[in-house]
């Protein structure tokens, strides 16, 4: 079925002879009015639809008995313009953006992660508390402070292999209670 006819079941009811009669004597000027208003073949064939629904809502209401019918099809047309104008203007349908080539997955954690997240650094915390004194100190400065070896056994006064032992005894800790080794 083309344009014409698809536009033509819709817009000739049985009761509606002389909008029949109307819209096929102006369906073409009509048409061309439109799409130069509109700019889009699809939004004027809209549009032209639209016109033919308050052509047949208007005759439903009042005889048709217009000295310049062709008048009437074409000011039934600039309000169907104006209306879709006031809708988009509403909606700011120009600010809209096509979102098929967007990629919508977020950078961000997700809640749940976030409050696991919360819970495992709260387990590691209590971890760390629990080390014996030498073990923090030699954990905390390899990863807050991000020392060396060498240099946690020059400051601690230790052998760098201590350091490996309390380094590792931290870990091994700290695993127990979060259940991973902390980054």
């Amino acid at each position: 079925m083309n344009r014409d006819s698809a536009t033509a079941v819709y817009c000739e009811p049985e009761d509606s002879g002389l909008v029949s009669q109307l819209v096929s004597e102006h369906r073409e000027g009509l048409r061309r009015f439109l799409l130069r208003r509109l700019g889009h073949v699809q939004e004027a064939e809209d549009a032209l639809q639209e016109t033919c629904l308050r052509l047949l809502a208007y005759r439903a209401r009042e005889a048709i008995s217009v000295e310049a019918p062709q008048a009437l099809v074409f000011r039934i047309a600039e309000n169907v313009l104006a209306d879709r104008h006031r809708r988009r203007s509403v909606r700011r349908a120009d600010a809209h953006c096509d979102l098929e080539g967007v990629d919508l997955v977020s950078t961000e954690p997700s809640q749940e992660r976030q409050v696991v997240a919360q819970q495992e650094v709260l387990l590691l915390r209590e971890a760390i508390q629990a080390l014996p004194p030498k073990c923090k100190q030699a954990f905390l400065l390899s990863r807050l402070r991000r020392l060396s070896y060498p240099q946690i056994a020059e400051q601690m006064g230790i052998s760098v292999k201590m350091v490996e032992k309390h380094i590792t005894h931290a870990l091994a800790l700290c695993r127990q209670k979060v259940g991973r080794v902390p980054p």
